[in-house]
């Protein structure tokens, strides 16, 4: 997963609870951010003192626990030399082709096999049809048209390296 990770331009977290991924993305992705705390002290007595300190402190954009509790809506979506974005989900029932998904009407939209299979159909069992018999001479082949027709190569897995 890593390598895949390392070679892509965009990432975009949805969310997640697996550790490692969490891990990642809060150090490497995100990174840290330099905060200022500024605190203050005031002393009473017979001479009042008061007192204003500010300290730089770096912390981590978003914990691992804050990305644990991420709430549902939201992502981090990264892209190659820009710094993070933190954003709300895109509603997919807001995009225009939305009424083409099988979510949006699982009758009419949802994946059917037998329909498919009709466009591209084959003859029944009992069905007649014409079969031609066609011979190609062997001069004819290619080197490359052997290597498609010998099927022999699927089951040798030194074959596509």
């Amino acid at each position: 997963m890593w390598t895949i990770l390392g070679n892509m331009d965009s990432v975009l977290f949805l969310g997640g609870r697996e550790a490692s991924t969490i891990k990642e993305i809060s150090e490497n992705w995100l990174g840290k951010a330099t905060i200022s705390m500024q605190t203050e002290g005031r002393s009473r007595g017979q001479s009042e003192s008061y007192s204003q300190n500010t300290q730089r402190l770096g912390r981590e954009l978003m914990t691992p626990s804050e990305l644990a509790t991420m709430p549902g809506d939201r992502c981090i979506l990264q892209l190659r030399g820009l710094p993070p974005f933190y954003s709300k989900k895109y509603d997919l029932k807001q995009h225009p082709n939305y009424c083409f998904t099988a979510e949006a009407d699982k009758v009419k939209n949802a994946f059917d096999l037998d329909r498919l299979i009709d466009r591209h159909r084959r003859p029944g069992m009992n069905e007649e049809c014409e079969v031609y018999e066609v011979s190609v001479p062997d001069e004819a082949l290619t080197d490359e048209d052997e290597d498609i027709l010998n099927y022999d190569d699927l089951d040798d897995p030194d074959a596509f390296v």
